[in-house]
């Protein structure tokens, strides 16, 4: 095995390395540091932040297409909701599935409802947008209750 530019007898520490290369061998599980955990975390939090990006730019653009009618804004959608869940994948190695949907679609919900109010003059009512700030009320409190 290879590591650092060092070749190393499985399982063994490579010279000057840094790291122990990994024993596919050995059940035991290598060590995983504090800063490695925070980091992935946090990566996947940015992921996740991109994702929400990509859908609510989609659903815009899936609006600019009206029903596909003018199918470049569409096509553009396709792609947009594409590489959102590219972005989503490795958010959900880390975050809960069912803590990044919520999230995900929540503040989706909300932030294309506010696009649809400014940028194509839809009308929502009280009881509306009560309830799209119970999802922002949701999705916050999910977010509050996962560790980062």
């Amino acid at each position: 095995m290879i590591c650092d530019g060092n070749i190393a007898p499985m399982g063994r520490s490579c010279g000057a390395a840094l790291f122990v290369c990994p024993d596919i061998r050995s059940k035991r599980p290598l060590p995983i540091t504090r800063a490695a955990l925070v980091s992935a975390s946090m990566n996947a939090w940015v992921f996740l932040g991109i994702a929400i990006v990509l859908e609510v730019t989609g659903k815009f653009l899936l609006k600019l297409s009206n029903g596909f009618e003018k199918w470049q804004w569409g096509v553009l959608s396709i792609l947009c909701y594409s590489a959102c869940f590219w972005m989503l994948a490795p958010a959900m190695k880390v975050i809960p599935v069912g803590i990044v949907y919520a999230i995900w679609s929540g503040v989706g919900i909300v932030a294309i409802s506010i696009i649809g109010i400014f940028a194509f003059d839809e009308r929502l009512s009280a009881l509306q947008f009560a309830f799209i700030g119970m999802i922002l009320i949701g999705a916050v409190g999910l977010n509050l209750t996962v560790q980062h």
